[in-house]
């Protein structure tokens, strides 16, 4: 019986414990992602060939870089969300989002706004 008792209650600690590490790397996760993205845009605002860096962010991030209206061959607006979606489905801690918008103007960043 004390032997049932013991798995029982090594268990329910191994369970706790991946679980609050869970929590912790999709917390660090998110945070890791949101500094990254803020410093590839501030990146692109001081690059000497912002053209050549956003193009970088059009590979990199693929469909996850939404254009947020009718693009012309010199100005486009574009927009990237950040959320912890997955863990907080969880419901263990509250959802979170970023979004980042920023226009292109002639190859150049134009206006980048985090929300």
């Amino acid at each position: 019986m004390k032997n049932a008792i013991k798995r029982v209650v090594v268990g329910l600690a191994a369970v706790l414990i991946g679980g609050l590490a869970f929590i912790w790397v999709s917390a660090y996760w998110t945070y890791h992602t949101a500094k990254e993205r803020l410093a590839e845009f501030k990146e692109l605002d001081l690059s000497k060939n912002p053209a050549a860096q956003s193009e970088a962010l059009h590979r990199k991030y693929g469909t996850k870089l939404h254009p947020l209206e009718n693009c012309t061959q010199g100005l486009c607006r574009y927009e990237i969300d950040l959320s912890n979606h997955f863990v907080a489905a969880l419901h263990i801690i509250p959802y979170t989002e970023m979004n980042i918008r920023f226009t292109m103007y002639e190859g150049s960043l134009d206006i980048a706004m985090l929300e």
